[in-house]
Order: structure tokens, then sequence, then C-alpha cells
């Protein structure tokens, strides 16, 4: 006796949910009539709700069996490749079996689950509220949440995060916030009805809605409050002004402030001020420029020297134009003979004549500073003494003049501008050359 079995997979996936059928040949090889016992192994067994039970297969025939495969719809059902076998062993001789085995494709399948934990909200600002999403399908996906109001809708949606990604069973959470285009101060509150669409790529989809109850901010309440109020106002200052008796004077308080008036003209006193003050700012601004630029007082001290030879030599300083020389201090230090004198001129003014017979430095003193004005000179000068003739008869006789004479003026004072910030101003008592 022997046996054959063939085990032939369904060509197509099996979805999950769906049913698929595998078929099962067995064969009879042997000589004599012979049944059969056949049975699923693995878990394809768990997917097939009946029992195969017994075949009996004639001498050199074959039967084909039809087996029904359904995987359960659920997310623990994973999609890929499974492989599954067929038990076929015969009755009379246990020890003659076939387990052909074959390979199941099971398929993904697709399916959301989506709800709102508050389906109304409402507020005067705007009401959030979550979406809770759920993959109830075995693969894992890309979750799409859209926006389903129209542009004449009254409400705008806001929705944190519009695309994530789910594995099997596993849950999401989205903030969705939504708001009225427009603000309610008073009336009845508006209900915006908000339609979303939860979907992933595999063609699963949910369509939910949640409602917006927008609030006005000026509630009835809160208008007779307010209202109540403003009537015991207005009857207390009617109860504090109105006059009691014949006698009485309104008790009329001046109203703490500034008129509109007086407000009006502060605004333009102020305007003035700051007018004012950026003009002199200006000014000042100006001025120091103007001061920067200009030139400045300069400390001054030289000395002119000159020499005295058999004839008379001049030493000179002129004085820069755009200045005034203030002298104040004058030495002369003279070295020469009887006879010999230097002359000191400070511009068309002689200073003095002097002997040079005296070598002891000299001060040359005036009474009122002495001022020359730029262009001009201060010069010093020396004239020697006529030499005395020789005498017919006497001889040669010994001269008691030296061979040459010195002398020098040392100036002490301030050059000063005589225009601009940095001029001195004129004083009468000055003396200027």
């Amino acid at each position: 006796m022997s046996l054959r079995a063939e085990l032939i997979a369904p060509a197509e996936p099996v979805i999950p949910g769906e049913q698929a059928e595998a078929e099962l040949l067995v064969c009879n090889d042997g000589h004599l009539v012979d049944a059969y016992e056949v049975s699923l192994i693995g878990k394809a067994a768990q997917w097939s709700g009946e029992d195969l039970g017994r075949v009996a297969v004639y001498p050199g025939r074959y039967e084909r069996l039809r087996i029904p495969i359904a995987p359960p719809r659920d997310s623990r059902t994973a999609p890929g490749p499974v492989v599954f076998a067929v038990k076929a062993q015969s009755l009379e001789n246990r020890d003659i079996a076939s387990v052909p085995e074959a390979v199941l494709q099971v398929g993904s399948f697709h399916e959301l689950e989506a709800q709102f934990t508050r389906k109304k909200v409402k507020g005067r600002f705007p009401g959030s509220t979550l979406l809770r999403v759920r993959n109830l399908g075995n693969d894992s996906v890309r979750i799409w949440i859209k926006d389903d109001t129209d542009d004449e809708s009254t409400a705008t949606v806001h929705i944190r995060r519009s695309g994530f990604a789910l594995r099997p069973e596993e849950r999401g959470r989205v903030a969705v916030r939504a708001k009225g285009r427009k603000p309610l101060f008073a009336g009845k509150p508006i209900i915006h009805r908000i339609p979303l669409t939860v979907e992933d790529g595999g063609g699963a989809q949910v369509s939910l809605q949640f409602e917006y109850e927008q609030v006005p901010f000026l509630t009835k309440r809160l208008i007779k409050l307010t209202t109540a109020l403003v009537a015991v106002v207005m009857a207390g200052a009617l109860a504090w002004v109105s006059p009691i008796g014949a006698k009485a004077t309104p008790k009329v308080k001046a109203v703490a402030g500034k008129t509109q008036l007086e407000q009006v003209q502060a605004e333009a006193t102020a305007q003035e001020q700051a007018k004012k003050k950026q003009k002199t700012a200006e000014k000042k601004k100006e001025a120091d420029a103007q001061k920067a630029k200009a030139p400045k007082p300069q400390d001054f001290q030289k000395s002119l020297t000159t020499t005295g030879g058999s004839t008379a030599k001049e030493s000179e300083y002129k004085v820069p134009k755009g200045y005034v020389l203030q002298l104040t201090q004058i030495t002369l230090t003279t070295v020469g003979n009887v006879g010999d004198v230097a002359t000191v001129v400070a511009g068309p003014e002689t200073l003095g004549v002097y002997s040079m017979a005296a070598s002891e430095p000299r001060e040359i003193q005036s009474k009122a500073p002495i001022k020359v004005d730029g262009g001009r000179k201060v010069s010093l000068s020396v004239v020697r003494a006529p030499k005395a003739s020789p005498v017919p008869g006497r001889g040669p006789q010994t001269s008691a003049q030296t061979s040459a004479c010195q002398a020098t003026v040392l100036m002490v004072g301030k050059l000063v501008p005589k225009k601009g910030p940095f001029a001195e101003k004129h004083s009468p008592a000055a003396q200027t050359t």
C-alpha cells in the first residue's frame, strides 16, 4: 500500500476576515481500497472552522479536497507568509501517512477607530477638544486628519498635528481647536458644527464632527449687573449735586485735572519748549564744531641773536597772520664796547636803544603787555661805534674796542588768534603795535 498527497495554497493573498480555499490531492498508489484521515497542522488549523474528516480512495485513483482557511480580522494577525501543513494518514495502517506543506500569504487590512473626548465645547474664546485615533488594522499606517469645513463656514479649525504614524493597536491623541471667524459681543450663542475626516493611506477613513458653542462676551446676567451698577452711580451723583432747602448751595466739586483748553495750551507750550531745546542743542553743537576747528592760543618763546661787525646786522621774527603776539617778558643780553648800541623794534614802534657796554641781562619793561599784529615783525639790530682815527706823529695806537659784539633778546609771551572763540577780548590798557 502506498499514499501520496499534494497541497496547493491559494494563489492570491488572504485578507484577514475573508475566506480562501486550499486544495489537497490524495492519491492511492496501492492495490486495495483505503480510507485516509485528513487534518490541518500548524497555525492554519485555528483558521479553519471545519473538520476535514475522512476520505476513501480507490486503487490508482485520487480524491480532491477543498480546505477553507479564514484568518481572523484582528490586528494581531500579522501580514506575510504563513507555513501550514495537512496530514493524511491511512486508517488501515497507521504507519502510512503523508504530510505535504505549503505557504499561505496573509494580506493586510486597514481599519480605524476615532472619537472625540468631548463632542461639545463652548466658550467666549477658542474651544478645544481631543481627538483619539486607534489603528485596528494589522499593518503600520500614516494617519491624516482633514478639516472638512468649507469657505462659507462661520468657524475656523486648527489641528495641532495633521499627520502621524501608528502601529497596529497603537493609539494617538490630537488637539483640535475651533473659534468663530467674528467675535460675538452680545446676543444668543452660536453653535458651529466642525466636521473632520480621519484616513490612512490604505483607504480606511472615519468621518465625525463635534460642536463648538460660541458664547457672547456680554451675557444677559452681566448686562443686568452693569445696568444696575450704572443706575446706582447715576442716582448717587444726582443726590450729591441736588440742593437741599432754599439756602442750600449745590455741592459741586471741581473735577480733578485740567480742562481741554488747558491741555491744548500745555501741549502747545511743551512743543515750543521742545523746539527751543532742539534749536539750542543744534546751536551748541555747531558752536562746538566751530570751536574744535578754530585756531587756539599758543605759548610763545623765542630768542633773537645778532652780531655787529664793521656794519650793522639785524635779526627778526615775523608774527603769523591771523594771530596777535602778546609779549609779557623781554630780556636783552649784550656783549660790546662803549658806544655800541642795540635797538629792539616791535612792529612800527621802537621799544628802546640800549648801550652794549653793560653785560648783565636787562628787562625791557612796558606799562601794558606789548602786542604785535600778524604780519608785522619783532627785530633786533646792533650798531657799532666808529673806530678812533690815528693821530699823526704819535705812531700806532692800541684800540680799546673788541673785535666783535653780540646781542641776544629772549621774548616770552603768547600767540592769540584774532578771530574765533579763543580770540582775546580787546583791553583798553593793552599796547598794540
